[in-house]
């Protein structure tokens, strides 16, 4: 049996095949296997700018979980070689994977999150923005060509006739080469469950969740028979689009409701005035101005001069520098959603598109007269559909900049109860600002930060003539006015490139600290509060319906605290918030309490 095995794998058998084939055959393998396996650590450097090299004695079991999967997922596809005739084909998936590596790069720098099926559900939303991608593009991306490049030189350089397919010795080391890929994926599977932690974060049972570390949103799925993480920063880009891949099949045939179990219910009702049946009248009016992109750093007295003259000269101000981004898949739909609701938003896709004829908590719904002021069309993040979820009576869509938006502002605030502002100028690439709006910036800044805080202030002298209107205007004078960003913008690299100009040039911006502000003026603050301390967006609409007198007769209380109160506490952290609050919008548990408040 020995001999005959040995017969086999004997290439003298097959007369038309050369040895030199073999060597050939050999180096194309190796080289389409690195190609794929720089690929993928290509990738993760230029998201996490990290490839833990300095880990494989510092830490061999983050080392192994991290390089194993993308080992052998290049295995398996370089069994490719020996089944295509035309090796030319192999550029095929490279270029694939290269494509879907910009893409999850982009979609990751622009959103904190990697791509999902649901996020190709979406793609209609970049109708007027596809413009703001290039602003997301780095030139050191370029590297990501490195491995293509080489692919193709090895191609040219081989010969592309090879008959090494033929061989039944060749079909057999195919085998296995896969079969060493599944074994090195299994083995990295176990090595990287080894990396999951438990975090402090404690049902009302009693009982501890177990989360994934870090960066980890995503659940578990099968893939190749067996039990993986679909954890794309330690695995693969590959692993990535293989499983989003399998997704897209899959998406058809999701059911998108769920039941929450009794524990869960439970854990709920601590959120909830469920035997609430009053309604009170707020005590004042209420107007926020939702900032396109707004981060912390960029309010300055030259950048936000109205913004800061608003702070420095009244006493009934809030503000809190720290706010942390919660939004994911929905971007600027999920930031108007926690803020207008205190809901989280979901784990998968963006909530305005999977659920939007759900019932929804709303701070618009605790008054009669209500209005949205948004730039573009109302198909942009489903407006339409949101704000009736939401319980806005009437939307002003503007066509032009946020200085129409603001005008518009300045004439019907007086007719409306609660107003929402969302501003657009600040939107990547930076574009929408009156031309003749301009702010003296150091020519040897950055381009995109120069063009950031441009538009930011262009917003904020937009919004000059409603801020001063405060002093002067008793409705305003006698409203609860709300200033947040709808998320950050600006990842670690980049701020990183911001960083090293202000300290080459002497600027004071202080770009470390990548949040969102939250300024609230109020008659009910009766002393200026300014805080650093972390703070979270869901906390903002528990703090809201405080100030105006609302939290202990509105049915929902948010997953947040009143920032307000020194001894607010959460109900939960932010990892079980999010886990609840998924469940709750894809069970539409709001429905039943709200018909229950509302009658």
């Amino acid at each position: 049996m020995f001999t005959s095995f040995i017969n086999f794998l004997n290439p003298n058998k097959y007369m038309h095949f050369k040895t030199s084939e073999y060597h050939k055959l050999a180096i194309l393998i190796v080289v389409f296997a690195v190609s794929i396996f720089l690929q993928c650590v290509i990738f993760h450097f230029q998201a996490f700018q990290a490839i833990l090299i300095s880990s494989i004695y510092k830490n061999p079991l983050a080392f192994w979980s991290f390089y194993l999967p993308k080992i052998s997922i290049a295995l398996f596809l370089s069994a490719a070689v020996v089944f295509i005739k035309n090796k030319y084909w192999l550029i095929v998936p490279c270029l694939i994977l290269l494509l879907w590596s910009f893409a999850e790069l982009i979609y990751f720098r622009a959103n904190s999150i990697f791509l999902d099926a649901y996020s190709f559900t979406m793609i209609g939303n970049m109708n007027g923005f596809w413009d703001s991608i290039f602003t997301l593009v780095r030139p050191n991306d370029l590297i990501m060509l490195l491995p293509l490049i080489l692919l193709i030189i090895a191609i040219r350089f081989s010969d592309t006739t090879l008959t090494a397919f033929k061989s039944r010795c060749v079909l057999a080391v195919g085998g296995v080469i896969v079969a060493l890929s599944i074994f090195l994926h299994i083995l990295g599977t176990l090595v990287f469950d080894k990396q999951l932690i438990v975090r402090d974060a404690t049902d009302i049972s009693g009982k501890t969740s177990r989360y994934y570390n870090p960066f980890s949103e995503n659940g578990i799925r099968t893939f190749w028979g067996f039990t993986c993480v679909n954890y794309i920063s330690q695995t693969s880009v590959a692993h990535g689009l293989i499983n989003t891949f399998i997704d897209l099949l899959e998406l058809p045939f999701n059911s998108e409701s769920y039941e929450l179990s009794d524990l869960e219910k439970k854990e709920a009702s601590v959120l909830f005035n469920e035997k609430t049946t009053l309604k009170s009248i707020p005590k004042s009016r209420l107007y926020i101005i939702l900032f396109e992109s707004f981060e912390y750093w960029a309010i300055t007295d030259y950048t936000t001069p109205n913004i800061m003259n608003f702070i420095r000269t009244h006493e009934n101000i809030f503000w809190s520098k720290n706010v942390k981004r919660q939004t994911r898949g929905g971007t600027s739909g999920d930031g108007q959603m926690i803020v207008n609701t205190g809901v989280l938003p979901i784990d998968k896709g963006a909530t305005c598109f999977r659920f939007p004829g759900n019932t929804y908590p709303s701070l618009s719904e605790l008054f009669e007269c209500s209005c949205l002021i948004i730039p573009g069309d109302l198909g942009c993040w489903n407006q339409k559909r949101m704000s009736d979820a939401y319980g806005i009576k009437q939307n002003f869509v503007i066509k032009g900049n946020d200085g129409d938006s603001f005008n518009l502002l300045d004439s019907v605030y007086s007719e409306y109860e609660y107003v929402l502002v969302v501003t657009i100028a600040s939107h990547t690439p930076f574009k929408w600002c009156d031309p003749n709006s301009t702010i003296s910036l150091n020519t040897h800044m950055p381009e995109v930060m120069r063009n950031y805080l441009r538009s930011v202030h262009y917003t904020d002298s937009c919004m000059g003539n409603f801020l001063s209107s405060i002093d002067t205007d008793s409705v305003l004078s006698n409203s609860t006015i709300v200033i947040t960003g709808d998320h950050t913008i600006f990842d670690t690299d980049i701020r990183s490139e911001f960083s090293n100009y202000c300290v080459s040039f002497g600027e004071q911006y202080n770009v470390s600290q990548n949040s969102t502000p939250l300024i609230i003026y109020s008659p009910f603050i009766h002393k200026k509060q300014i805080t650093n301390e972390q703070a979270y967006q869901m906390d903002i609409f528990p703090t809201i319906i405080s100030l105006i007198g609302c939290d202990s007769t509105y049915y929902w209380r948010g997953f947040g605290k009143d920032l307000l109160n020194p001894k607010a506490k959460r109900p939960y952290n932010e990892d079980k918030a999010f886990q609840l609050s998924d469940k709750l919008i894809r069970s539409d548990y709001f429905e039943r309490l709200a018909v229950k408040w509302k009658n």
